[in-house]
This record gives C-alpha cells, sequence and structure tokens, in this order.
C-alpha cells in the first residue's frame, strides 16, 4: 500500500497543488484544501482497503497539514531556506507514509509495504518525471530566475520529451533509447540552456526507468 499512497502524495502535492495555492497557503482554508485533496487521494487510491485504514490515512493527512505548516512557518521567517525546507519537507512526508505503514502493518502481522501493483509503479513513473521533476527543479534553480522562466515556457514539451523516453522504454524495455532524446525535438535548441535540459531531461528519464525495472521484475 506504500506505493499507493506515494502515489496519492506525488498526486495532491505535485499534479493538483497550483501556483495559486502555493501562494495563498499561508491562509488555513487554503492549506485545509491542500490537505483534504490529499486525504481524498489516499482514500481513493487505497480502494477497497479504505475502510480499514481510512483513520490511519486521516491522521496521515493531519500530519501532512501541520508538516507543511511548519514548512510555511520557517521559509518565512528565513527565506533563503525555502531549497532545503523543500527538500527535507518531502523526505520527511516519505519517511512518515513509510514508518506508519510499517508500524500498522507491523501490528496487523503483515507488510503490504512490499507489494507492488504494475499500474501503480507506471503512474508514479510518468507523475515522476512531469509534473513532479518540473516543479522540483523550478524550486531547486528558485536563485536563477532567467533559468526558471525557461522552465515554465518549455513545461509541456519537456515533460512530453521525458514521457516519451519512458514510454519507449517501456514498450521496448532496451536501455539505447535514452539517446532518442538526441534527435527528438529540444524546447532549447536555439537556447543557452539547451545542453543542460537535455542532460537533465535524459537523466530524469533514466532514473524513472530504473525505477519500473525494479518495480515491474
Amino acid at each position: 500500500m506504500v506505493w499507493n499512497l506515494l502515489l496519492a502524495h506525488f498526486t495532491g502535492d505535485f499534479l493538483l497543488q497550483t501556483d495559486w495555492m502555493v501562494r495563498n497557503r499561508d491562509k488555513f482554508w487554503v492549506l485545509s484544501l491542500h490537505a483534504s485533496i490529499h486525504l481524498g487521494m489516499m482514500l481513493l487510491l487505497v480502494g477497497e482497503s479504505r475502510s480499514e485504514y481510512w483513520l490511519f490515512i486521516t491522521l496521515l493527512a493531519l500530519i501532512h497539514m501541520g508538516q507543511d505548516a511548519l514548512k510555511i512557518y520557517l521559509v518565512r521567517k528565513q527565506p533563503g531556506w525555502s531549497v532545503a525546507a523543500f527538500v527535507l519537507d518531502q523526505i520527511m512526508h516519505y519517511v512518515i507514509i513509510w514508518t506508519f505503514i510499517w508500524v500498522f502493518q507491523m501490528g496487523s502481522g503483515t507488510i503490504a509495504m512490499t507489494q507492488k501493483t504494475v499500474w501503480v509503479m507506471v503512474a508514479l513513473s510518468y507523475l515522476f518525471v512531469t509534473y513532479v521533476w518540473f516543479t522540483s527543479e523550478r524550486v531547486f534553480n528558485i536563485s536563477k530566475p532567467d533559468y526558471v522562466l525557461n522552465i515554465n515556457d518549455t513545461k509541456f514539451s519537456r515533460m512530453l520529451t521525458r514521457v516519451g523516453l519512458v514510454s519507449t522504454f517501456l514498450l521496448v524495455r532496451a536501455w539505447a533509447f535514452p539517446g532518442l532524446a538526441m534527435v527528438l525535438p529540444n524546447p532549447y535548441t536555439s537556447s543557452k540552456y539547451r545542453q543542460r535540459a537535455l542532460l537533465t531531461d535524459v537523466g530524469v528519464s533514466v532514473f524513472a526507468m530504473i525505477f519500473l525495472i525494479w518495480g515491474l521484475r
């Protein structure tokens, strides 16, 4: 079940969290909306297990809300910590999900976190190479506004490049295909960021492929 909850986290924190929500999460009702989206996605993606895990999932959503409130407070006090706060916040979300499932399943005598569902693994990979990386790359380069502007301008073309690489891997299962990025239309063809974007997109796609090799074996 850990992968279902991770997929819910990717969906709620990246795909369904708009820039407007990020800018206004210091308002309690916006933060509550964000947490509610997480709760809804977790309940949806755990399937029939929701009747057994709903209290546990609600607690996870409340912890997520409290953790985000703490991050917002720290970044407001120390704006220079935004990148470190983002990385630490994401790590803690994953650790908390993993730990709660481990503790809960140890009590019931089974470890559901070892179960892997093909469609969940594939969905995780596609979300990672699209919205998760798009958001993360913007945060990591927050001190380079010119590059962030390019990331925003080429959002969908670069996403499609990465999706194309991962899709080709899924169809053919061969390692030579990251090289296709060299012949795909590159968003930075006439830009000083062309090489950086190319290497970044291939690297992120390869990471997703490694994850899929492990997940689909």
